[in-house]
């Protein structure tokens, strides 16, 4: 839910009691209050200061009344506080009493303004009028109660603020019930006064704004204390027509307010109130119970008026020892009301003394393990329980510790602290440290162990701090007792002297790992720093201190040169840079040139433009080869296109280049060599092509043509240096076909075989670096072939019939009407009925007939002939002619 926002307050000025009245609207349930005349007192002004004139116990007395009505204690934000003051200064001192401040006033402040917003309101023109009587006021009044009452409110501030010589008030409030209220959630319902309570207030006096007696026509303050049921926020309510008040078992008159009342209906549906006004005032002793319906739900709840039950809302120290005895004292409210007794659980204190209204001290009796509730008892009965009065029981008396060895001792030693706590049945531990010039640190949390095992290695020496925390296990408190802080000493040792070495010694090759170890003199506990100095260059930390002696230094990539290196060496207790050193001493590193590179390219020469093309180097004769990439374009100059790194491969990407013949050239130089290369591959060669832009075609001869006719077709592209070619054919009702595949011929020789038709003919082209299905294409071209049909055939055989059998007979057949006959000659045998082909269609005339080892008798041949564009089984015949073989 957002956070309401008020609306305009009228800027009223109050001079006077007859001026009382305030014309307001608002959004959400603020509400303005107006204290009768109290009996006159001292005049005693107050001058504003840094913090709010309100005494500490209006919060007492606030969360008594939410107590007592079931609802959860709220905390006070001071900063609130503080501007709750200021509004209340400023109402006191301007006579203006409203929920702004006018910035234009002397007396206006940005927090007062902000608090008059958010905060019920009171005046009253003495300044008798205490803050507890502020509060009861309020609670007095149902739209000020709502607001105080409300289960989603978390956190108030209050100010008050008093001038014996300000006119016509004297006396001014401020409770902030705005900024504190989620608006969300909360539990209900609230009932006020809280069932089955007792409560002390007995009458409403009017001077409330709104004022509730308005949808109460012919009532008149004053009148009975109002009381009223929350159903939950943001909530229209409608009261049931059966509703009832009754006092020791007597009907009452009263009035129902819900907020199908205009004039209301803002306030009490934001809180889904229901006010009933009693038209009496109440009476002291009476038990009272009402009863109505709230939209269809039936709530009864029923309260006596007399003084409160006392209240507790803390205890200090809220844990002790399980014999007893220890003092503690109880905070709360309504203690000086005849008190009976203080138990702890249900045990009676041993003692108990009342302070004030607002504290006792008591002491505790012996009891067994555990968390009890403190309660009181006065002559209104005994005070409601929760977490705030919560005593345990268990709690350690004292704890001591001990310390081996005893201080001092040299950092590195193992030292044991011991506690022993008093007084708890199970204790737990805590052990802290406070470091020389440092701050207090948990060393061993809370556990059953009573012993810390200080480990000092590598600490530096000086004076600490060691301190037990003890509590029992059933106690909630941060510590029941504590060991305090004791001093410990380390004492410090120097380191004498330093010796190093380097392994392999000097020279060696860059790129050999180099262990250089260190040897201190004079210290128990030495660390090691290891510093290296390059050629030309500034000393820096190779290893920093530790407890290693040796430092690996590795040397791949180095240059080649003079190095040096040092080590500095201190004990861990001490606080200095360093007890000793290891002076400056030269190491030298020595390169291996490579000898020499070669390079490939994949993939090869050539690649079309957007081609990622990878070069990879591969050197001899160094141990730690670096490469460097160079690429020189067409008409231009070599340029590194990646610099030296350990990377042997360099990715071209070739996406936006111009199409010509480019070179790469790889550099190669071991990473220990300041030359320039050691080795280089020379520029080599690496064309990049463009897509062809377009293709043609033509046909030799022309169409159309006699089917059987070989045409040749002949492309030519445009725009790519190495075009491929593929051709293709679409039959008539057929599909395109591949007549030739890619290749680098731009000519395609088409048979022509039958049927006749019209065919289409096209040419798909792309470069030899391409990757695409094609670059370019000549759209389907048509090609026509035609069939001239043979119009007869006649045949002779030679030598003539008959012959005897064996003999090599000669069958010559001559077509008419068609310019390319195809010729199929047949024969049946003697006593056959099936024909049999001995020479299928071809351009030859004439078929050898090979008669040896045929059988005597009468043959007969036949020849079928039809033109090569033809697609018919024949168009003509020889019909079947005898031959007899003898």
């Amino acid at each position: 839910m957002s956070k309401h926002v008020f609306g305009a307050l009228a800027r009223t000025t109050l001079r006077s009691p007859a001026g009382r009245r305030l014309a307001v609207s608002l959004l959400s349930t603020v509400a303005i209050g107006f204290l009768a005349s109290l009996p006159a007192a001292a005049p005693s002004p107050v001058q504003p200061g840094t913090t709010p004139a309100a005494s500490a116990s209006w919060l007492t007395r606030l969360n008594q009344w939410r107590t007592s009505t079931g609802l959860a204690t709220l905390t006070e934000n001071t900063l609130w506080s503080q501007g709750d003051a200021a509004h209340a200064f400023y109402m006191v001192k301007t006579g203006l009493v409203t929920h702004y401040e006018d910035p234009a006033n002397p007396y206006y402040t940005v927090a007062g303004d902000t608090a008059a917003q958010n905060s019920n309101i009171q005046v009253s023109s003495s300044t008798g009028t205490t803050d507890d009587q502020a509060i009861d006021w309020w609670m007095a009044a149902p739209f000020h109660a709502m607001n105080m009452m409300d289960p989603r409110l978390t956190q108030t501030g209050f100010g008050s603020y008093r001038d014996g010589t300000a006119s016509p008030w004297q006396e001014g409030g401020a409770l902030d019930t705005i900024r504190g209220n989620s608006f969300s959630g909360g539990s209900y319902p609230v009932y006020f006064p809280g069932n089955g309570t007792t409560e002390p207030l007995t009458r409403y006096g009017g001077g409330e704004f709104p004022d509730p007696l308005q949808a109460c026509p012919g009532y008149s303050a004053p009148t009975g204390l109002p009381v009223f049921i929350q159903i939950g926020g943001n909530v229209n309510t409608t009261a049931g027509a059966t509703h009832s008040f009754t006092g020791n078992g007597t009907a009452l008159s009263h009035c129902v307010i819900d907020s199908s009342n205009s004039a209301v209906s803002s306030y009490l549906y934001t809180r889904g109130g229901v006010i009933l006004v009693p038209q009496q005032p109440l009476q002291s002793g009476v038990k009272y119970v009402v009863a109505l319906t709230v939209n269809g739900v039936a709530y009864t709840w029923s309260f006596t008026v007399g003084p409160f039950f006392a209240s507790v809302s803390a205890v200090t120290p809220n844990a002790g020892a399980l014999a007893g005895g220890t003092t503690v004292t109880i905070t709360g409210a309504g203690f000086n009301n005849s008190m009976a007794s203080v138990k702890f659980g249900t045990t009676s204190a041993t003692s108990f003394s009342v302070v004030n209204d607002t504290t006792v001290t008591a002491v505790s009796p012996a009891h067994t393990a555990g968390t009890v509730d403190v309660t009181v008892t006065t002559a209104s009965g005994t005070s409601a329980t929760s977490a705030l009065d919560h005593f345990t029981f268990g709690a350690c008396t004292a704890v001591t510790v001990s310390a081996a060895p005893p201080s001092p001792s040299t950092p590195g030693t193992a030292v044991k602290f011991t506690g022993s706590a008093f007084g708890c049945s199970n204790p737990l531990y805590e052990f802290w440290i406070l470091a020389p010039g440092g701050s207090w640190t948990i060393m061993q949390a809370y556990s059953t162990s009573a012993t810390f095992n200080w480990n000092t290695t590598g600490l530096a020496g000086g004076s600490y701090l060691y301190s037990v925390w003890v509590r029992d296990a059933a106690s909630s408190a941060g510590y029941d007792a504590f060991f305090p802080g004791t001093a410990y000493a380390l004492t410090s040792s120097t380191c004498a002297s330093v010796s190093a070495s380097a392994a392999p010694p000097s020279p060696s090759i860059s790129g050999t790992a180099v262990t250089i170890t260190g040897a201190a003199l004079g210290c128990a506990n030495a660390r090691y720093e290891f510093w290296i100095l390059p050629p030309g260059g500034s000393w820096s930390i190779g290893q920093a201190y530790s407890s290693s002696a040796t430092f690996s230094w590795n040397t791949t990539g180095l240059v080649a040169g003079t190095y040096s290196y040092s080590v500095w060496i201190r004990d861990a207790s001490s606080t200095a840079s360093y007890d000793a050193y290891f002076p400056g001493t030269g190491y030298t590193l020595t390169s291996t040139n490579c000898t020499s590179v070669s390079a490939s390219a994949a993939p090869p020469s050539p690649s079309m433009l957007g081609t990622a093309v990878t070069f990879t180097g591969a050197a001899s004769g160094c141990p730690n080869p670096r490469y460097e990439f160079w690429i020189l374009p067409p008409g231009g100059s070599w340029t590194i296109a990646q610099a030296y790194s350990s990377s042997a491969t360099f990715s071209w990407n070739t996406t936006g280049l111009t199409a010509g013949a480019y070179s790469y050239s790889v550099w190669v130089r071991d990473a220990a060599s300041s030359a320039g290369y050691d080795a280089f591959f020379p520029g080599t060669a690496y064309t990049l092509t463009s897509p062809c832009a377009s293709v043609t075609a033509s046909t030799m001869p022309v169409s159309p043509q006699s089917a059987g006719t070989a045409i040749t077709v002949t492309a030519s592209a445009s725009g790519c240096t190495n075009p491929r070619y593929e051709f293709w054919i679409l039959a008539p009702a057929g599909s395109w076909k591949i007549a030739q595949a890619y290749s680098s011929s731009a000519t395609f020789t088409w048979n022509t075989t039958p049927p006749s038709g019209t065919y289409s003919y096209s040419v798909w082209v792309r470069d030899a670096s391409s990757a695409a299905a094609y670059d370019a294409f000549l759209p389907g071209t048509t090609y026509t072939l035609t069939t001239t049909p043979c119009t007869s055939v006649t045949a002779t055989a030679a030598p003539a019939s008959p012959q005897a059998h064996g003999t090599t007979i000669s069958i010559t057949a001559s077509a008419s009407g068609c310019s390319n006959p195809r010729y199929e000659f047949w024969i049946l045998a003697p006593g056959s009925s099936t024909w049999t082909i001995v020479q299928s269609y071809s351009s030859s005339a004439t078929f050898s007939w090979n008669t040896s080892g045929l059988p005597a008798g009468t043959y007969r041949y036949s020849v079928w002939v039809h033109d090569a564009s033809s697609a018919a089984g024949y168009d003509a015949y020889f019909p079947g002619t005898t031959y007899t073989l003898t």
